[in-house]
């Protein structure tokens, strides 16, 4: 999908992180402030997520990925991935 973005997370995408992430309380500070958390979007609006995490402190892992609906198969979650 040629129109979408894959950035990193900031505080003003929280309102979209907290409706479609399973998000603990003190994780979104963390995951902002080691850019743990990507968005992909299309037209600047947020569409997908990927949230990694990191074993023994230095492997990192993908802990979640979820695209809506309408966008998926449409290459996002390997966009995010790459």
């Amino acid at each position: 999908m040629n129109d979408s973005t894959v950035v990193f997370a900031t505080k003003q995408d929280l309102p979209f992180l907290s409706e479609n992430a399973n998000l603990t309380v003190d994780l979104p500070d963390r995951k902002l402030k080691y850019n743990g958390m990507l968005l992909a979007k299309v037209n600047e609006e947020p569409i997908g997520l990927l949230i990694l995490e990191y074993l023994w402190s230095h492997i990192p892992f993908i802990e979640q990925i979820w695209i809506q609906n309408d966008f998926r198969k449409k290459g996002i979650g390997k966009s995010l991935v790459n």
